[in-house]
């Protein structure tokens, strides 16, 4: 059964019902009592059709996904079938006790999978993520007794992850040792979790943003040049037009590799799981700098920070260098386009600096802090009543971007289906070594091409904004 084709077919169905309903409600009076019984129930009958039509596609849209997301899931374990050979269930020299959580032909695939799956929001919640997450829950706690009980190490030809060096993996045989990842990272993701995502699927290399051409709120402008007019009694509508404009975003590939010798994935059955999940959380820092900072050309992503339309706010006459005041923030929130929408970024070591804005009220004293700080882990801190998140992307306190406002529905983020993940033993076969690769398509920008001059004077907004330079 070919849902796609049965999709097209719903879809011109719906096309076709949409115009029979406009031409029937042409020929309807315009007051709904003036209308007969037969009228109104031929008008009803066929919104009912329309909303079936409706839930059919939608229905298919669902089924389609199901079946492409299955069938890359099938692509993967043959990939993995064809690169993963088969290894011993457990180590020769290796007294284990119980048994291993990932064993036999599949052990290193089944691996993978599982982290793919629990490394997205869209699978972690289903019943398959959950599985995926025990089953890594459980192989993690294994490793400290499997750690304990190896008694030699075995050196690999070429440096790589080994077991003779121990920070490419032989700190994993030592016992004694704390096997915990240490994770030095500051607002992993906090750039691109607030744009907007989109994923492309099929034969297609380009996903395409149609947006409104739109350099001026004044009359004759606004939303691409559409106008409404006072019209008298008889009189003629004056026409307007309206400009568009298409943003292209086109995924462009980065990848990463790392090798690993047999012998230490034979003694550290959990080495590969906790490398890729370090491989992952990179890939979550690259996407954050590319989204901050990318320069769109050798870079895969065009930032925020090299966005055309970016506004930088000048500082206040007189202040001090490498500082931020109360009256930087409010200038970047006038020059906001889409406050309501916005989010702020800000580097970690400036929190010093909001912490002590405010506003004076009146002549008695009291003081207006806009600044929150989170009181627990779990809670974001805010700035002037919008979040704010701390980065480590952002430059220091005084440079241009150490504070930035951005209203992130207006920054797309195309993929062409996450991160694909591959193993080989031919790369060094002689070396007994395994390679890993990882690679993804990704391109994001924003689809404003610069500012927009307000309504009224020659202020210009945008939906980027920053504190120029306070040196």
């Amino acid at each position: 059964m070919d849902l796609k084709k049965i999709l097209q077919e719903k879809q011109l169905e719906m096309r076709e019902a949409l115009g029979a309903y406009d031409k029937f409600l042409a020929t309807l009076p315009e007051k709904e009592e003036d209308r007969s019984e037969k009228q109104a129930g031929k008008l009803a009958e066929m919104l009912s059709a329309q909303d079936e039509l409706e839930s059919a596609i939608v229905e298919l849209e669902k089924k389609i996904e199901r079946q492409a997301q299955a069938e890359r899931f099938e692509s993967r374990k043959s990939r993995f079938a064809e690169v993963v050979d088969e290894k011993p269930e457990t180590p020769v020299h290796v007294e284990v006790q119980d048994k291993p959580v990932y064993e036999g032909r599949w052990a290193l695939g089944q691996q993978l999978i599982d982290l793919a799956t629990v490394s997205t929001h869209r699978t972690r919640s289903t019943p398959q993520g959950k599985e995926a997450a025990r089953r890594i829950e459980r192989a993690e706690n294994r490793r400290a007794n499997i750690a304990q009980r190896m008694n030699s190490f075995r050196a690999a030809q070429t440096p790589s992850h080994s077991e003779i060096v121990p920070s490419d993996g032989g700190i994993f045989l030592q016992t004694e040792t704390s096997t915990e990842m240490l994770d030095t990272s500051v607002g992993l993701g906090a750039i691109a979790s607030q744009a907007r995502r989109r994923t492309m699927s099929g034969p297609v290399t380009k996903h395409e943003v149609i947006a409104v051409d739109e350099t001026s709120r004044a009359d004759g402008y606004r939303y691409g040049g559409i106008r409404w007019y006072p019209v008298a009694e008889l009189a003629d509508i004056t026409a307007s037009q309206t400009k568009w404009n298409k943003v292209a975003l086109e995924p462009k590939k980065i990848g990463a590799a790392y090798h690993a010798s047999e012998e230490v994935l034979t003694d550290v059955t959990f080495l590969s799981g906790d490398v890729n999940d370090l491989v992952t959380k990179e890939y979550a820092f690259s996407i954050d700098h590319y989204a901050y900072e990318g320069d769109g050309a050798s870079d895969p992503m065009l930032g925020l920070m090299n966005c055309p339309a970016k506004i930088a706010v000048p500082k206040v006459a007189a202040q001090t260098a490498d500082t931020i005041v109360a009256q930087n923030v409010m200038d970047m929130k006038k020059r906001c386009s889409g406050y309501q929408n916005a989010v702020w970024f800000a580097n970690q070591f400036i929190e010093d600096q909001l912490i002590q804005l405010f506003i004076p009220l009146g002549d008695a004293g009291e003081l207006m802090k806009i600044y929150t700080p989170p009181m627990t882990p779990d809670d974001v801190a805010t700035l002037w009543g919008r979040p704010l998140y701390f980065t480590e992307h952002c430059n220091e306190l005084g440079d241009d971007g150490d504070l930035v406002l951005a209203d992130m529905t207006q920054y797309y983020i195309v993929d062409k289906g996450g991160i694909s993940m591959a193993s080989s033993i031919h790369v060094a076969f002689l070396a007994e070594q395994r390679t890993f690769r990882f690679t993804s398509r990704v391109d994001g920008q924003c689809i404003w091409k610069t500012p927009v001059t307000a309504y009224k004077g020659s202020t210009t907004i945008s939906p980027i904004v920053t504190i120029a330079d306070r040196a």
